[in-house]
């Protein structure tokens, strides 16, 4: 069972304690006022993305899915989507909030295809790389169109990889500047009543599977931003609860 990704409004601050609790393999990364990255623990060890991979796609498609009010129907689907009635009808706020990769996936489809028949094949590949070079690695093999987009594109397997400071540093980069304000749009309201603020957001998602099953916190304010990855399967409070134990690194 995959736990839902979320995006929560609330105050960083909240959620920064006394504490730095990260076990073997587990990482964070803090991106500083200036732009710099803070590590802690293991956060240059790789790792698939899982559910954070729909993190790019919301860069390179999320205002166009937004500004065209995108839809789907999430039902019973043998992959476990949503349970065994799946998801129902979502749209992009409550699939990100409720990890729909089918909804994920068909959007990407369309999207992309789109993209293709107006842009052409060439430049809607080069828009593609730009966006997910970190995370891909060597993985693409080279063409010139545009590849086939699977489950593998919205968080199976190990297509796309990443560490705690690669998010850090690629969010970092002055190419994402305005992004976190998407991010913050698609999660306003939902910790209130339980961080008593609007402040920020969070995203929690899974990545792996088995023995090897990861726990992805994406977490910012209007002022600063952080990424952790915890080691095996927890609740969006659980994994909050232990974000919330880490001390940012002085330097």
């Amino acid at each position: 069972m995959r736990i839902p990704v979320v995006l929560l409004s609330w105050s960083l601050a909240a959620l920064l304690g006394a504490q730095n609790t990260l076990g073997p393999g587990e990482g964070a990364a803090w991106i500083a006022g200036d732009g710099t990255v803070r590590l802690q623990g293991s956060a240059s060890s790789e790792g698939p993305m899982g559910d954070l991979s729909v993190v790019p796609w919301l860069r390179l498609e999320g205002a166009e899915w937004g500004s065209r009010g995108v839809r789907f129907k999430c039902g019973t689907d043998p992959s476990g989507c949503g349970g065994a009635k799946g998801h129902g009808g979502v749209d992009l706020r409550k699939a990100v909030q409720q990890n729909c990769r089918r909804a994920i996936l068909a959007w990407i489809q369309h999207g992309m295809g789109l993209r293709a028949r107006v842009e052409g094949e060439a430049p809607a590949r080069i828009r593609l790389v730009e966006t997910f070079v970190p995370f891909l690695g060597s993985r693409l093999p080279p063409a010139e169109g545009l590849p086939t987009f699977g489950p593998e594109w919205c968080g199976e397997g190990q297509l796309l990889r990443a560490s705690p400071e690669r998010v850090a540093k690629w969010l970092a980069d002055p190419a994402q500047e305005g992004f976190s304000g998407l991010l913050g749009r698609l999660g306003s309201g939902y910790a209130e009543g339980i961080f008593g603020v609007a402040g920020g957001w969070a995203f929690v998602g899974q990545a792996g599977s088995g023995k090897d099953l990861q726990t992805w916190v994406l977490a910012g304010s209007a002022s600063t931003m952080a990424v952790f990855r915890f080691s095996g399967p927890l609740s969006r409070e659980a994994a909050l609860r232990r974000a919330g134990a880490m001390q940012v690194p002085l330097r």
